[in-house]
């Protein structure tokens, strides 16, 4: 009975070898080989040595590599800050935060993710307006007509001594009605904007949309320049944008002899993106909605009702509207247009409820 018993359990328990042996006197162990107990203890303190040496160099030179690294890294932050605050400083001299204000939100998000100290506000000390970045809730077009303020009683600062008012010079009548409304807003823009008594809230609505409005002493010298030029000198710099609002510009457009429609040159149309800016849907909140004209349309206007100017604006015109005929006075009208003129970019605009009112007080039917 015990010799089956002890047959069972050998034969359950018993399991064959699998595979070829490995050759006797190999090591299985991995690593550095170890000393005989009987060796010599002074060859055991070398060994270790050499193995705390090696462990050493390998560890400098890898702390060496990792700070090379980082010092290369440091030297490329310090180029791209550069570089970005180059690229900001230029995006601010060329007005790109009133042109294209939501690239200009990115970029100053960009610029204030590297900068160790926090962006300033584009100011420009000489305006009396503030320039703040895109996504103030009273943004407009790159600036606001917050007044500078009152300096303190214990300073007295140096007093700038504002251009004289324009006065025209005696130049040959324009021939055309559409040069001579543009000639009379350039002046009276001109008077506008150097007066010290001008409201800075009306600075805001004539020149919301000019691109350097924040150089006070460059927009000056420009429309004194363009108010001063003559008959066949032009009244506007056509790489200056012309933004297409309501229309304006294309309403009654000259054609060439061929019948070819011609556009005002540069002409920009202000996108949904734009107007989002502020917070505000359309152009129903910056006061820029309805139909909008510019000073030829303003003179295809007056031709639809009987107007002909021939070869010179003269003080009243024959006019003929529903049906009656009458007589407009040209300097009631264009004194009617000046207070609700805005500049679109580079040239005067008009809202055309606003240009028909003005005919309607200057028209004696």
């Amino acid at each position: 009975m015990a010799d089956m018993l002890s047959q069972t359990l050998s034969a359950r328990y018993f399991q064959p070898e699998i595979g070829p042996k490995e050759p006797e006197g190999k090591d299985k162990k991995r690593g550095r080989p170890r000393m005989s107990p009987n060796a010599d203890c002074n060859d055991r303190r070398a060994q270790v040595r050499a193995a705390q040496r090696t462990y050493r160099l390998k560890k400098e030179a890898k702390f060496q590599d990792l700070k090379a690294r980082v010092t290369e890294q440091e030297t490329q932050i310090g180029r791209i800050k550069n570089s970005l605050g180059t690229f900001y400083d230029m995006a601010i001299e060329s007005d790109m935060h009133v042109t294209h204000p939501y690239l200009f939100r990115q970029l100053t998000d960009t610029v204030s993710l590297i900068q160790d100290t926090p962006i300033p506000k584009a100011t420009d000390p000489k305006t009396r307006f503030t320039i703040t970045p895109p996504g103030n809730p009273v943004f407009t077009f790159g600036y606001t007509t917050t007044p500078s303020p009152t300096p303190s009683p214990t300073v007295t600062p140096t007093p700038t001594p504002k251009p004289p008012t324009l006065t025209p010079t005696p130049t040959p009548p324009e021939k055309t009605f559409t040069r001579h409304l543009h000639r009379t807003c350039i002046e009276h823009a001109y008077n506008l904007f150097t007066s010290p008594h001008t409201p800075a809230e009306e600075i805001h609505r004539v020149f919301r949309l000019v691109s350097c409005i924040r150089h006070e002493d460059k927009l000056t010298r420009y429309l004194s320049s363009l108010a001063r030029a003559g008959p066949k000198d032009p009244l506007e710099t056509p790489s200056i944008p012309f933004y297409c609002i309501g229309g304006a510009g294309t309403h009654y457009p000259p054609k060439t002899q061929d019948g070819r429609v011609v556009y005002p040159e540069n002409m920009r149309f202000l996108t949904g993106r734009v107007f989002s800016t502020g917070g505000v849907d359309g152009v129903e909140g910056y006061g820029l909605d309805g139909v909008w004209l510019d000073c030829r349309d303003v003179e295809g206007f007056l031709g639809e009702r009987g107007a002909e100017f021939g070869d010179g604006v003269v003080g009243s015109v024959a006019v003929r509207w529903k049906g009656r005929s009458g007589v407009l006075d040209v300097g009631v009208f264009v004194k009617g247009l000046l207070g609700k003129m805005v500049i679109l970019g580079r040239a005067p605009g008009f809202r055309l409820v606003d240009v028909e009112a003005a005919f309607s007080s200057a028209v004696t039917l």
